[in-house]
């Protein structure tokens, strides 16, 4: 087994010097990368821009965190017609060539203008105590604004531990989806392999 883990550029870019015991003992062959020099594995951009060869237009949801830029900056530099929903448009970096446009998916009458003219969407919803809320309102105005193909970002063995309250909001979501009507993919990432390190001592115990 090959696992790819993606360092964070944007934090100390530092490479591991050992591999994860875990993934030793199961021999897996680790390669690591700093995001800036990741393989394409990494990023679902193919699922938004081949599905649909006369693509127009693709909407980013979540496009401003470690996983949403790096989408971003892949379909920028695959000559895409990107938009990135924010709260907060004006604090992005208008040089990049990519649209910023206001909308949160608390307020769904913010969601409308956001939508217009896009003809596919990359949805990843924030952890939130209302993350259902937030997606099944995404994933409607998706459905009214006449989107063709929709991408989730969940989460890997989310319907395995429903106990989970951000697991089980992605199930929730994807089921939304599913009974759209909307043509749709989606992925089932790990976490982070940050996290892990941040929790090193409670892992592995005294």
């Amino acid at each position: 087994v090959q696992v790819h883990i993606l360092i964070d550029s944007q934090g100390s870019g530092k490479i591991p010097d050992d591999i994860p015991p875990i993934m030793q003992d199961a021999g897996c062959e680790v390669k690591f990368f700093r995001r800036v020099e990741a393989p394409q594995i990494f990023f679902p951009w193919k699922l938004l821009k081949y599905n649909y060869p006369n693509h127009r237009r693709v909407l980013v949801i979540g496009g401003t965190g470690k996983v949403g830029s790096a989408l971003v900056d892949a379909l920028g530099g695959e000559g895409v017609d990107v938009r990135v929903m924010s709260r907060h448009p004006g604090k992005a970096d208008a040089s990049s060539g990519v649209e910023f446009v206001a909308g949160d998916m608390n307020h769904p009458d913010t969601l409308t203008a956001a939508f217009e003219g896009v003809n596919r969407c990359y949805l990843l919803t924030p952890l939130s105590q209302n993350e259902v809320e937030l997606g099944l309102n995404a994933v409607e105005a998706a459905r009214e604004a006449g989107v063709e193909h929709i991408v989730f970002q969940s989460v890997s063995h989310a319907r395995d531990y429903p106990m989970i309250p951000h697991f089980a909001s992605k199930v929730r979501i994807l089921d939304r989806i599913r009974e759209s009507g909307l043509s749709w993919a989606a992925l089932f990432p790990t976490s982070f392999y940050q996290n892990d390190v941040a929790l090193r001592d409670l892992i592995l115990g005294p």
